[in-house]
């Protein structure tokens, strides 16, 4: 299924550094909750040129309200499928809270795979028939199923732009840009990632050391919510809007409003009065292989015992509503159900055993 694979890719394609099997990096899921800076410490300073640039320096930033930093890279696709949404944000907390990018070391520098989605991507642009640079989904009728429509609108506005396709494609698209050398051949790619992907929100640029982001922690599509007095609020090893948006509000004393999407958790069958723990896997997914060896291990099969375990395989549409419906954005990913129904705690990526069994433990 072509779904299969923009699922895989858009899940995967920033979580192994191209990689079967990469290096740990030095801030991993493993330990990213626990590396500096901690929620409650305070958020390291930085003084970063944006592409015109201009200096931002984060006090002066904080001292206007809360900040969102998101990290990311022109050959990052999750990065760039995100965007659209975080410029909705940006758009909504204008005046209240400041979102920035921090652009760091390329995610998929030399990256190349099958083109059986580009092809795809080719043909999804030439149902352009008004020579606009957008697909209507009136253009696109019948042309196939609904959901690839929906895959390649990223904003989900009902059209799909250049700069959408380019996101959606495979990470093949990034197979002639070079891992920076310089400071300027950074500002260059970030420049571009600019001007295919369309947004106000400030492009930070990382010195070509990265000590920005080195600091943060080192993923390349990180999140943190820092408090107007400075000190981290929020962090998140995979950048997703609706966590953020809870955040900001919760930094600014707003009344949560009511999910416009409630999650359909008929495909989490239940059988018997055991929670259960859904876990989303991507064919492809080297951390799911990963993830494989932990779920093996006796001590978290012996845990796992108190659980009703659903396997879900994104490449299924169903469970892709499912995972996008929990706001979920790379896999392997975790979900616990009470026994009551109600929606607990979440884990994303490859985990350590202890790391695991505290997840299964968690309140």
């Amino acid at each position: 299924m072509i779904r299969f694979v923009l699922a895989a890719v858009a899940l995967v394609g920033c979580s192994d550094h191209g990689s079967e099997t990469p290096a740990a990096p030095r801030n991993s899921f493993e330990t990213f909750d626990a590396t500096s800076p901690r929620v409650g410490e305070a958020a390291p300073s930085f003084a970063l040129r944006d592409t015109t640039g201009a200096t931002v320096k984060l006090e002066d930033v904080v001292a206007k309200g809360p900040v969102v930093l998101i990290s990311g890279s022109f050959s990052c696709p999750l990065f760039r499928m995100k965007t659209p949404r975080f410029e909705d944000l940006a758009r909504r907390w204008e005046g209240k809270a400041t979102v920035l990018f921090v652009y760091s070391e390329e995610a998929h520098p030399r990256a190349a795979s099958s083109a059986r989605l580009n092809a795809f991507a080719d043909q999804v642009r030439a149902l352009d028939k008004n020579g606009d640079g957008a697909v209507t989904l009136a253009e696109y009728g019948n042309f196939g199923p609904r959901y690839m429509f929906d895959a390649f609108d990223v904003d989900h506005d009902g059209v799909v732009q250049p700069y959408e396709i380019i996101a959606a494609k495979r990470i093949d698209q990034f197979r002639d840009v070079d891992a920076p050398r310089t400071l300027d051949e950074r500002i260059a790619l970030a420049r571009r990632f600019r001007a295919e992907v369309p947004g106000k929100i400030r492009v930070l640029i990382d010195p070509i050391d990265n000590p920005t982001t080195k600091i943060y922690g080192e993923f390349p599509n990180f999140a943190y919510v820092i408090g107007s007095d400075g000190r981290v609020a929020f962090k998140e090893g995979w950048a997703a809007v609706k966590d953020v948006d809870r955040e900001l509000q919760r930094a600014l004393g707003i009344q949560s409003s009511p999910s416009a999407t409630v999650p359909d958790l008929s495909l989490l069958a239940r059988h018997g009065s055991k929670p259960v723990l859904a876990e989303f896997v991507a064919p492809g997914c080297a951390a799911c292989k990963r993830m494989d060896e932990t779920l093996a291990d006796p001590v978290v099969q012996q845990e796992l015992a108190g659980f009703d375990v659903v396997r879900l395989g994104v490449d299924q549409d169903p469970a892709w509503r499912l995972f996008e419906d929990l706001d979920l954005a790379a896999t392997p990913a975790f979900i616990k159900v009470a026994a009551d129904g109600s929606l607990q705690h979440r884990l994303q990526g490859a985990q350590t055993r202890e790391a695991f069994v505290a997840f299964l433990h968690a309140d």
